[in-house]
């Protein structure tokens, strides 16, 4: 711009200087009018040659003073060049879908409530659509953690499990058992083992030594299917005493097939369950199985002997050794004719057992039949009570 004001001040100098040579030539004398001429010739050069100077000037202006707009323009419409580059947010959720369907027909099962617990977040439920669908949002800070899943729906078992939550997955299918009566067979000699009624799990689950404590009676998870067969249940109808496999313990009903069923009120009712206090030390499998006490300490042991077939069983007796002497006083006389010659037999040796002090058993009688045999020893600190007496 201040390019375009130097040469447009030329201009006007160079108007004014012909505008002064003009205003001497109006006031030229007559007689000097009649000069020669090729000095008016001269004069009228003069003259063209100012003009073209000038029209080349003007040109020159207005080339220059458009130059300096477009480069304002330019300037204006260019952006300016970013000092950083913007980076993308990262996205806090991921979705996770579940499919809820029928286990024995894998039909879908629309309006069913899924409910997930995330740690640290309450409980968000979901219903699944006419396709069985449902879709989580997940916060991405629990990808790869463990969430639990409740399924509930109308005609079928509760679902109640565990799930690793993975933005990778693309479907979690959760297959409902259907509440049926076919769960819990008919009592004919045809469908019973042991003696019991069975019972399907409806969700994997641990066996317990007590209802009221954690400790397990085997390591191992019993998975969800299996078939397991019903002692009867606890007082407050928390726990099922079972029998699975060649081991006896607790698990809770809710993960069995007789949660909310009919039938549950009619099981036996095992009304001296082992309270809080008594501390599950160790679970025996065997008649040939000794513990040795690490301290001073009163002892109760839970006692089952089943059979693996029916009819009469000869008259025995089950009684303990202590340091391998016979206890005369915790002898039990074996009376049942059925598969358990005994079944949840408390024994209590009379005295303390001391640092040191053995525990065996010794069973009298004529059978060479095969048996099987499971004893739960609990601790029993003075002040707690157990109604076994």
């Amino acid at each position: 711009m201040n390019h375009a004001k130097e040469i447009f001040a030329r201009i006007l100098t160079a108007l004014a200087f012909l505008g002064s040579q003009n205003s001497q030539n109006s006031v030229i004398e007559d007689s000097e009018q009649q000069a020669d001429l090729g000095s008016r010739r001269r004069q009228v050069g003069t003259i063209s040659l100012g003009a073209i100077i000038i029209g080349i000037l003007a040109v020159i202006a207005f080339w220059a003073d458009s130059l300096t707009i477009l480069e304002s323009l330019s300037a204006r419409l260019v952006p300016p060049t970013p000092t950083s580059i913007p980076t993308s947010t990262p996205v806090p959720y991921f979705d996770f879908y579940v499919r809820i369907v029928d286990a024995s027909t894998d039909a879908n099962v629309p309006g069913a409530q899924i409910t997930i617990e995330l740690a640290g977040q309450p409980p968000h439920d979901e219903y699944s659509d006419s396709n069985g669908f449902v879709r989580f949002r997940i916060p991405t800070k629990y990808q790869g953690e463990w969430g639990r899943l409740r399924v509930q729906a109308e005609g079928y078992i509760l679902y109640d499990q565990h799930t690793n939550l993975e933005s990778d997955r693309l479907l979690e299918t959760i297959k409902l058992t259907p509440k049926t009566q076919s769960l819990i067979p008919t009592q004919t000699e045809s469908s019973l083992v042991y003696n019991l009624p069975p019972a399907l799990l409806t969700r994997s689950s641990d066996m317990f030594a007590s209802p009221n404590r954690s400790e397990l009676v085997v390591s191992a998870t019993l998975p969800v299917g299996e078939t397991i067969y019903v002692m009867g249940r606890n007082e407050t109808t928390s726990h099922l005493r079972v029998v699975w496999r060649n081991a006896v313990g607790w698990v809770p009903i809710s993960v069995t097939s007789y949660d909310d069923h009919p039938l549950l009120n009619s099981l036996p009712v095992f009304d001296r369950e082992p309270p809080a206090c008594a501390e599950p030390i160790v679970t025996q499998f065997g008649l040939n199985s000794v513990w040795v006490s690490d301290r001073v300490q009163r002892i109760v042991i839970v006692v089952n002997l089943f059979r693996s077939r029916y009819g009469p069983f000869p008259e025995s007796s089950l009684v303990l050794r202590v340091n391998g002497i016979v206890v005369e006083d915790t002898r039990r006389q074996i009376v049942e004719r059925g598969q358990f010659p005994l079944k949840d037999i408390v024994f209590t040796p009379p005295q303390d057992i001391q640092p040191g002090d053995t525990v065996g058993y010794q069973l009298n009688t004529p059978s060479d039949e095969l048996l099987s045999f499971t004893a739960t020893i609990f601790g029993v600190p003075q002040n707690c009570q157990w109604g076994i007496h």
